[in-house]
């Protein structure tokens, strides 16, 4: 993570989930020394469905034409 913060030319937010790594006393010490190499991480909370894809799709699967393919 430190590579690719001190490699960022523009700022950059970064979403990280809840992996155990991402909650880690370690890498949330070194957030705000990220944010001063342009890189600013953004936890999402612990269960955020209308984040994730894989929770959207089946409740709306047939409401779009692109998406019919998954209907049964």
């Amino acid at each position: 993570m430190d590579r690719f913060a001190a490699a960022l030319e523009r700022p950059t937010v970064l979403v990280v989930d809840n992996a155990p790594i991402h909650t880690s006393h370690e890498f949330k010490d070194n957030m705000n020394r990220w944010k001063g190499q342009k890189l600013t991480v953004l936890p999402i909370a612990p269960y955020s469905p209308e984040l994730n894809l894989i929770e959207i799709l089946p409740a709306h699967r047939c409401a779009a034409p692109a998406l019919l393919y998954l209907c049964p």
